[in-house]
């Protein structure tokens, strides 16, 4: 299982390695919590604190300063100007919420005050939902013209834009779903321009992504798994509340967080007769308080063995304050940690950086040859039914891969039928693929992950399970290799065909140095080639790549190389030792019969 790791106040993160009880969490985040005492004010009252104290006004205030130091606190405010109905219609296709405010006069200095007003509300307010700052211009704005049809579609009124009043912002509200003009729910602003009060109109607006928990369905919930097992964890998100239903702070939460690390979330209203034994069971320090339960299989009691596993809990509680942005970033933190254990991402920047696709030369020498270590090269058919598959199971195998100290092997993927090149590089068939290969450029060997010996169809040769083995296999030694004369070749218009198919040779480099056409013009004259030289891969050489390419950096690289040199030097002696012996035994069964010695004989090389 992934270590538990908790982000502090300042941003700085822990690990924690201790047992995963209740009792013992608390006490461990509490030692560094009581440093940074969580804020009760602000968003207090929106995520169920009812009265706030009044100590909490300078963590507040030091939490608003931390955070706009590097960046102001509306910086997550989108400012649109230009097209207004193609930007309107981007608007209402998304299913998020919107927040839109719009003003009528250009320039940098047009609705300044106006502007500035909004954007000092919003960074108050807090990225609950997507906020839009819109400056239309003139031209857009003209009566039958479509911005202003677009804008009279949300209940907004163009013509105060284009005289006297186009300063006077004009904020309307986008409900969640999609094709909204057929919900036909904008609502209109017309509180102050103030942070908390607007916050408090969006948020009530929120739907609800959120379960209320009593004692009866606490452990329904608990065990329920979103992903049907697909994600490593299903983590709970609880709140703890005084108040009778579902905060909107929270509950905008919730909307932000759906679909991300397998999360599901609910509230307890903590003076609730009816929750009395789940707000003893997870004893929250305070109301209101979060905290995220880790539902994990437990094995079956002792006394018991025959009854199967049942459920254990860790906890990861929230100390920070209790407003929207810090209670977001904590949780993202913890969804990607579970994404990336689980193999599903929703970032396809992270999936290119961890499964690089392969399709030009240059991508070639990038993300594979250039790179220290051993290049794993998948040869894949993105038309085939099992791609999908093959590439979550090798990205779930790339991302824990990336996550860890070893640099020795990284992942990539290229069209095997597309760039025949590369195929007869390492002598493969179109019915090879999909497969796995191994490459050391810098040794200039490689190694061909095996068939299944059962037949297995294309989807289960990928399986995860089986890729390990093989990748285990290689950095162990016990994967022998074939030689390169030449790193393989990313050609343009590499298109292999079924006609161009060519049986596997003994070496991957003879299948790359001679085409089609001369191999059978020089079939009936040539030479018997001859064996390929096969090598095993040492894991220590792997390793010093790593060091000279500056990959490994830092005495704790060095003594993890010094440790594996070792441990290769220690599996070597002792291999050599069970060839004595069996040398030894061997001689011994000399005098017996020829008919036992072949049988003997017979059993070493199997």
């Amino acid at each position: 299982m992934e270590p538990l790791r908790s982000v502090k106040t300042d941003g700085s993160r822990d690990t924690y390695s201790g047992e995963l009880k209740a009792p013992a969490l608390l006490k461990y985040l509490a030692d560094f919590s009581t440093n940074k005492p969580a804020s009760d004010d602000g968003d207090a009252n929106a995520a169920g604190g009812g009265k706030s104290k009044s100590g909490s006004k300078s963590s507040s205030s030091s939490s608003s300063s931390s955070s706009s130091s590097s960046e102001p606190a509306w910086a997550f405010v989108r400012q649109l100007s230009g097209n207004v109905s193609a930007e309107l219609a981007a608007l209402d296709g998304r299913e998020e919420m919107a927040l839109l405010a719009v003003h009528g006069a250009e320039g940098e200095d047009g609705c300044k005050h106006a502007r500035e007003a909004f954007l000092t509300a919003a960074g108050d307010m807090q990225a609950v939902v997507d906020t839009v700052l819109l400056s239309a211009p003139a031209a857009e704005l003209e009566e039958g013209g479509e911005g202003a049809k677009a804008l009279a579609a949300l209940g907004l009124d163009a013509a105060a834009l284009r005289g006297g009043d186009a300063c006077e912002l004009q904020v309307v509200l986008l409900p969640f779903g999609r094709d909204k003009s057929e919900l036909d729910d904008y609502q209109r602003y017309s509180g102050p321009p103030e942070g908390k009060a607007l916050q408090r109109w969006v948020t009530d607006a929120v739907p609800t992504f959120t379960t209320q928990l009593d004692d009866m369905s606490a452990g329904t919930f608990l065990a329920m798994d979103p992903s049907e097992g697909r994600m490593a964890m299903a983590p709970k998100v609880l709140l703890f509340t005084n108040k009778d239903e579902a905060p909107g702070v929270y509950r905008a939460l919730a909307m932000a967080m759906r679909g991300r690390g397998n999360m599901a979330f609910a509230w307890v209203q903590a003076g609730s007769a009816q929750a009395a034994r789940a707000v003893e069971s997870f004893k929250p320090p305070r109301v209101p308080f979060m905290m995220v339960v880790l539902p994990q299989q437990a094995p079956p009691p002792e006394d018991d063995p025959s009854g199967g596993p049942g459920l254990r809990f860790g906890m990861q509680p929230y100390f920070g304050p209790l407003k929207y942005t810090p209670m977001r970033e904590f949780l993202l933190d913890l969804a990607s940690q579970i994404e990336t254990t689980s193999g599903v991402v929703n970032d396809p920047e992270l999936v290119k950086k961890a499964l690089p696709q392969i399709s030009s030369p240059s991508d070639l020498e990038v993300h594979c040859t250039s790179k220290a270590g051993l290049c794993l090269l998948a040869l894949l058919d993105s038309e085939a039914a099992g791609f999908e598959e093959e590439k979550k199971e090798l990205l779930s195998l790339a991302l824990k891969a990336g996550s860890g100290e070893s640099t020795a092997f990284h992942f990539a993927w290229i069209e095997g039928r597309k760039h025949k090149s590369v195929m007869q590089a390492f002598g493969l068939m179109h019915s090879d693929i999909p497969t796995l290969v191994a490459l050391s450029a810098k040794r200039m060997r490689f190694a061909v992950m095996p068939a299944p010996e059962d037949g297995s169809s294309r989807g289960a040769r990928l399986r995860a399970e089986a890729v390990a083995k093989f990748v285990e296999g290689v950095l162990g030694g016990k994967v022998r290799t074939q030689a390169l004369s030449d790193l393989p070749e990313v050609k343009s218009g590499d298109e292999a065909s079924a006609a161009a198919d060519l049986p596997r040779s003994g070496s991957g480099s003879s299948s790359a140095a001679a085409g089609s056409d001369a191999a059978a013009a020089g079939a009936s004259s040539a030479p018997e080639p001859e064996a390929p030289v096969e090598e095993e891969f040492d894991l220590s050489d792997i390793l010093s790549e790593e060091v000279e390419g500056g990959e490994l950096a830092g005495a704790g690289k060095a003594d993890r190389l010094k440790e594996v040199e070792e441990q290769l030097k220690a599996e070597e002696e002792a291999r050599r030792a069970e060839e004595a012996a069996k040398s030894k035994k061997s001689s011994k069964k000399k005098k017996k019969s020829k008919k036992k010695k072949a049988s003997a004989a017979s059993s070493e090389e199997l």
